[in-house]
């Protein structure tokens, strides 16, 4: 059982609160620092911005319990490609199910909230939960490339992280 689930990204993988390696090379893709909590509101898009980026922040959930969490490298910007290879991607993830164990069926997308759209660029509050156990909180930030919606780091994320969680 996850003690205290945190939101990975990302994408959004999950260690075990206790759990996880502490060995560097295991970079989660998400950082842990205080920040708002979510208003509640679920954001239903009606355009198809709005749609590109409640289907990203679904994607960043899905592939994990999928095992095609390396699938999901392609939808980030090319800044965060840059500063984290697919290898060390791929290998974020496999940490993350591990982590998990028999809780990774239970990873699931439940929402979006406070999204803010501002031209070429978003932020927004992805709400994941491991289905009957806890649900989580992450910061996520997207961004279009080449008219293509796509991941982008969350402020304060550096690495292979991508997303900040606001709480677990």
């Amino acid at each position: 059982m996850v003690a205290g689930a945190l939101a990975i990204v990302a994408a959004v993988l999950i260690t075990s609160a206790g759990g996880g390696s502490s060995d560097s090379s295991s970079t989660p893709v998400a950082t842990s620092t205080p920040g708002p909590s979510a208003s509640g509101v679920p954001f239903n898009p009606t355009d198809a911005d709005g749609q590109a980026i409640i289907a990203l922040a679904r994607k960043s959930i899905e592939v994990l319990p999928a095992n095609q969490w390396p699938s999901l490298y392609t939808d980030f910007v090319a800044s965060f490609q840059q500063r984290c290879s697919a290898s060390d991607f791929a290998a974020a993830g496999v940490d993350a199910q591990t982590n998990l164990g028999t809780d990774l069926p239970l990873l699931a997308f439940k929402a979006m909230q406070d999204v803010t759209i501002t031209g070429d660029t978003a932020s927004g509050t992805i709400v994941g939960e491991l289905t009957g156990i806890s649900e989580y909180q992450v910061s996520a930030a997207f961004a279009k490339e080449g008219g293509v919606w796509k991941i982008s780091p969350a402020p304060d994320s550096t690495g292979c992280n991508a997303f900040t969680v606001i709480s677990q």
